[in-house]
């Protein structure tokens, strides 16, 4: 009867600890009145990160003051706060308490689908804002001496690897051993993450089990005593923890070691399974939002894989063949965290299962030749590079296989994340699976005497037959988790507009699954292709653009579309530019990416369209060769239409060129709002001739342009448009048969309407 009250009292523990932590601090209500204000900070100091001249510091116990013109208007208090400096100096300990001035920043939430979100993420580690500090000043030089002493360490040894290693592998060698990724080459890392491997440099339990392992055998050696060697080498890795920042994998990692060490020096059996529940518990109860971050799923989930879900794949109760072992385990492990990767990352690689089994095994090896150099580096400089020599050899064998891997016909799948009922079936499924494993077991179990003569040397038919099913099963897996497109299964048309700060961003999908960019850039936004216009693709599942349209070659416009031509992440088979005078020169260096992808280039002026699907798109403007100085001026418009539906697209014209609304023989549905809502835009009789229903309009939140102008969305008002404005709004979408119309955003409540 106990054991009937647990779950449901665990559950409730849980749903109120995440609640609690949920909550938004006074901080974060603060910055959400006012996104970026000046004033004061205070907290005590938890963490110290350098790299060159600049510092981060991670302030517990925070407070903040925000004025205006040196008056305070408002205090608050909160969890967390990051400050950035361009130089501390080395008075600043662990443990001080600290103030300043500066700029305070609340963290960018995810306004797009797919996006990452930073706030969602600093919010799990207990961290409310950023601050962009003057300067600091140590009110209370109290000092945390442990922490401290362990940060000293750390810098210590970072200066070795970076005196001794070769300058591409010091980054690398750091990520791996201290966790500081500060370093790491972006190319590296790219390459790393899209081979599947990017757990090699990720600090995770792999490199805490060879270091604990490591440490522990070599006590217990030179002791003889088990208590002994589990003692000091659970200390050894509670120190090591501290000194990669204490990520949830390592901190897992601990636990569970510490529970196979307590089973070990008392002649119990130990229990993965058991270990991983205490370990989630103990986290969770200390950061309940870690549960919703990618780090704690796949941390979580591969010792899920390797502990249930591969010893059940091969028959319980028999020996075998150590490589059919390692192949089990393998699927296993990806059989659970593929549906993580996929929600989070959207992309797979196909070949990462394989390339694994040949990267794997030389990490200890890679792990020990940086640490051993690094303690001969404290003595002896040479023998500190020939072993860090070691892991440069292992390095180039890595990169060569990542690039092999990358060569191999569809190497990377743009899957997309699945929707919510796909994991639900997909789990469901997994779930089934252990179930009638379980059962088979169970009935085995007590009819047969379970073998003792250890592992078969050769395979055998039946463990082929198994993997090779694991095999096929593991791909069909992959087929069902890749995002379902309602496009194209309900033969329904969509229109996003991306949320890109201060300038435009369109994706259009077709029923046929086809997909079109109209523009794609900005000027508030930093690398906006980069974080978020690829993100919603491979989110969508997108890898494949029909065809890139550009307006005109304002920055805000084409900057992100230029990103995507020089990437390699989405593939865009054609361009189409504005016909006028000078396009060879603004849309240069999209024409050279053009010429070199092999795609085609399409010239829009009046009378231009295209069918597709069941939908037309026409361009109404420019005309042919059009002349004028205002680059503006001569941005494509088009028109989109499926049955009863109609959207505008205009760009930056204005009001000037909006003449050609009087071949527009219907009304529409949606206008894109010209330049981002400006005064210049947008007139009364353009409105009254076109009479739209509904009015986007997309730019930067408090832009020093004023966009979009009172003037502009009074007419749009008195002509009874409903507005929407991604500052606002974030990303809005509608989706449509022709007849029906459905308007959702990321901000506000979906909207259906009837034409």
């Amino acid at each position: 009867m106990l054991w009937a009250l647990v779950f449901p009292a665990v559950f409730l523990l849980g749903v109120f600890l995440f609640e609690n932590a949920s909550r938004k601090t006074e901080i974060e209500i603060l910055l959400e009145e006012n996104p970026s204000c000046k004033g004061s900070f205070r907290g005590k100091v938890t963490a110290v990160e350098k790299e060159k001249n600049a510092w981060q510091l991670t302030l517990d116990q925070a407070s903040v003051e925000a004025d205006s013109g040196g008056e305070k208007i408002r205090s608050a208090t909160g969890c967390g706060l990051i400050v950035y400096l361009d130089s501390a100096g080395d008075e600043i300990r662990i443990g001080n308490i600290v103030e300043g001035k500066g700029e305070m920043v609340s963290f960018g939430k995810a306004t797009n689908p797919g996006q990452f979100d930073l706030a969602n993420y600093r919010k799990a580690q207990g961290i409310d804002a950023m601050v962009s500090a003057e300067g600091v000043l140590v009110v209370d030089g109290k000092v945390d001496w442990i922490p401290q002493l362990i940060f000293e360490a750390r810098e210590k040894m970072k200066e070795i690897i970076v005196k001794l290693a070769d300058p591409s592998d010091s980054g690398l060698f750091a990520a791996v051993l201290l966790g500081d990724k500060s370093g790491l080459d972006e190319n590296t890392k790219s390459l790393y993450e899209t081979s599947g491997i990017a757990h090699i440099y990720a600090v995770s339990g792999t490199h805490v089990s060879i270091i604990g392992a490591t440490f522990y055998q070599a006590i217990r050696r030179a002791s003889g005593s088990f208590g002994w060697a589990g003692a000091v080498g659970g200390a050894f890795l509670l120190f090591y923890a501290v000194l990669v920042g204490s990520p949830v994998s390592a901190v897992r990692a601990i636990i569970m070691y510490g529970c196979f060490m307590a089973a070990s020096v008392r002649g119990r059996m130990y229990d993965q399974v058991s270990a991983l529940s205490l370990a989630s518990i103990i986290i969770l109860c200390v950061e309940p939002l870690q549960i919703t971050q990618c780090g704690f799923q796949l941390s979580f989930g591969a010792v899920l894989g390797i502990g249930i879900v591969g010893p059940s794949i091969l028959r319980k109760g028999e020996p075998h063949n150590a490589a059919a072992q390692t192949v089990a385990i393998a699927l296993g492990v990806q059989l659970v965290i593929t549906p993580i990767q996929l929600y989070h990352f959207y992309v797979y690689p196909l070949y990462s299962l394989i390339l694994n089994l040949f990267i794997l095994p030389a990490a200890p090896a890679l792990l020990g030749s940086v640490l051993a150099g690094m303690v001969t580096g404290f003595f002896w400089d040479v023998g500190g590079r020939f072993l860090m020599g070691i892991g440069h050899l292992i390095l180039i064998y890595y990169e060569t296989m990542c690039r092999i891997s990358l060569k191999l016909p569809g190497a990377v799948q743009t899957l997309g994340s699945p929707r919510a009922w796909q994991l639900a079936v997909y789990g469901m499924f997994l779930l089934l699976f252990l179930l009638f494993r379980e059962r088979q077991w169970q009935k085995r179990k007590w009819t047969m005497e379970r073998k003792k003569e250890g592992r078969r040397k050769k395979w055998d038919r039946r463990e082929i037959f198994t993997c090779v099913v694991g095999l096929i099963g593991f791909g069909s897996s992959l087929l069902f988790l890749k995002r379902i497109s309602y496009e194209k299964l309900f033969g329904i048309l969509s229109v996003v507009m991306l949320d890109v700060g201060q300038g435009d961003g369109f994706v259009i999908r077709f029923p046929d699954g086809g997909v079109i960019l109209v523009d794609g850039g900005s000027t508030s936004e930093s690398q906006v292709g980069q974080y978020c216009i690829v993100p919603y693709l491979q989110y969508q599942g997108i890898s494949r653009v029909d065809c890139a349209v550009v307006s005109h070659g304002d920055a805000d416009h084409v900057n992100g579309i230029q990103e995507l031509a020089e990437g390699n992440e989405i593939a865009i088979l054609s361009y189409a530019f504005p016909d006028k005078a000078g396009v060879e020169e603004d849309f240069a260096v999209l024409i050279e990416s053009a010429k070199q992808s092999e795609a085609s280039i399409a010239l829009l002026s009046e009378g231009w369209a295209m069918e597709k699907g069941g939908v037309k798109i026409t361009c109404l403007y420019p005309w042919s060769g059009a002349k004028g100085s205002d680059i503006n001026a001569l941005s494509s418009v088009l028109l989109l239409e499926m049955g009863e539906f109609r959207m505008l697209f205009t760009g930056d014209i204005g009001k000037e060129q909006e003449n050609f609304a009087e071949n527009i023989a219907h009304s529409v549905t949606v206008l894109k709002v010209a330049h981002h809502g400006s005064r210049s835009s947008t007139g009364e009789e353009f409105l009254q001739a076109i009479t739209p229903k509904y009015a986007w309009i997309s730019c930067g939140a408090n832009n020093i342009y004023g966009h979009p102008h009172g003037e502009t969305i009074n007419r749009l008002q008195n002509s009874g448009c409903e507005i929407y404005v991604t500052p606002q709004c974030g990303a809005v979408k509608l989706e449509t048969d022709g007849k029906r119309l459905r308007i959702t955003s990321e901000r506000r409540k979906e909207r259906f309407g009837l034409f």
